[in-house]
């Protein structure tokens, strides 16, 4: 991971934990289950302005200028899966030009946020990344 990217990803680690604490605590207490979304984009793109596609369940998070985080609320890994292609495809459609990084987990498959959110960040470095050998070859 480039230090700039890694450093960013470390730092805006908190800001989500702190966010999804209020998800986790239903999972733990009432096993309501959801998924969050990293969502990056290198261009200037107003995240506000996606906010109304989103449920009112749910929960988008604008973590900096380049990087928000979708809660999506009630959804297991199919249902989170498919709320994050829909949320992509009207990204796309509202920012034709621009190319987007995602990444998705659903809160089910791990034991603690401690271990979610590091994982969200590392796939989101690994798409990125992917997607830099892809052009450079």
């Amino acid at each position: 991971m480039p230090n700039a990217l890694r450093d960013e990803c470390f730092i805006l680690q908190e800001p989500l934990v702190q966010h999804i604490k209020k998800y986790d605590y239903r999972l733990k207490r009432y096993q309501i289950n959801y998924s969050i979304v990293l969502l990056r984009c290198y261009d200037d793109v107003s995240f506000s302005q996606l906010s109304n596609c989103v449920r009112q369940t749910d929960r988008l998070i604008t973590l900096d200028q380049h990087t928000c985080a979708i809660i999506f609320d009630s959804t297991n890994t199919e249902t989170g899966q498919l709320a994050a292609n829909n949320f992509l495809a009207h990204c796309k459609c509202t920012f034709c030009s621009s190319q987007f990084f995602t990444s998705i987990v659903n809160a089910n498959q791990y034991d603690d946020i401690d271990t979610m959110v590091p994982e969200l960040f590392t796939q989101l470095h690994d798409s990125i990344e992917n997607n830099r050998a892809e052009l450079s070859s």
